[in-house]
């Protein structure tokens, strides 16, 4: 007796890829075809089951759209503040108060409870610290550092960004902005506004006098 050849569940989807005409011409099946709902015990049909599909897909769409337009505008507001930062900057008229009004500046404008800034070649402290930024030679984020080299300048702040400060390629210093959220500075964080922010630093602290004392706040 001769059986019928059995299609597999591949060979089947394969073929309906290649015939997309299939269901216009057998539109009966496709409006009496059933599948499980897919949070409840029923059965529903597919054009339900593919609004469902689009229902959720939807809300995929509007939750990345919510996240872009709160990162757009987060990141309006940082420019915002960023662009005031590089007016006071240009309007400091001493050149030996730079290092003071860079770190009052970003604590009022940014609403940071410590912001400190030192320079290797005013200062004989840090040793440690000067080894560890010279070994990552980046910025870093994320929760504040329980070496001892670190203590001195972070307070009791819970999380820090540490910004490298240079002139031209060598590493002059650096500048540590520091949180009393740990949520502030986060190891997972975009760093691109603070490594404008070190680049401006950079830039402005090439015009400090030499051997003029260690300024921080």
């Amino acid at each position: 007796m001769d059986t019928a050849p059995t299609l597999s569940a591949t060979q089947i989807a394969e073929f309906l890829k290649t015939q997309p005409d299939f269901f216009q011409q057998y539109a009966d099946i496709f409006a009496g075809m059933t599948v499980p709902h897919p949070q409840h015990a029923k059965a529903i049909s597919l054009g339900e089951r593919q609004i469902l599909v689009l229902r959720e897909k939807n809300k995929y769409l509007d939750k990345q759209l919510n996240t872009l337009l709160h990162n757009a505008r987060r990141n309006e507001k940082i420019n915002q503040l960023l662009h005031q930062w590089y007016c006071r900057m240009l309007a400091e008229p001493s050149e030996q108060a730079l290092p003071t009004h860079i770190c009052h500046s970003l604590q009022d404008i940014f609403e940071l409870p410590i912001c400190k800034l030192a320079l290797w070649d005013q200062t004989t402290d840090y040793a440690e610290l000067r080894q560890h930024i010279q070994e990552h030679n980046r910025v870093y984020c994320g929760p504040a550092h329980s070496e001892a080299c670190w203590q001195d300048l972070q307070d009791n702040a819970l999380s820090v960004a540490t910004i490298p400060l240079f002139q031209g390629e060598i590493l002059r210093g650096v500048l540590l902005l520091g949180a009393n959220d740990a949520t502030r500075f986060t190891r997972d964080m975009d760093t691109t506004f603070l490594t404008q922010i070190g680049q401006i630093c950079s830039a402005t602290l090439q015009r400090l006098p030499a051997n003029t004392d260690e300024q921080t706040s």
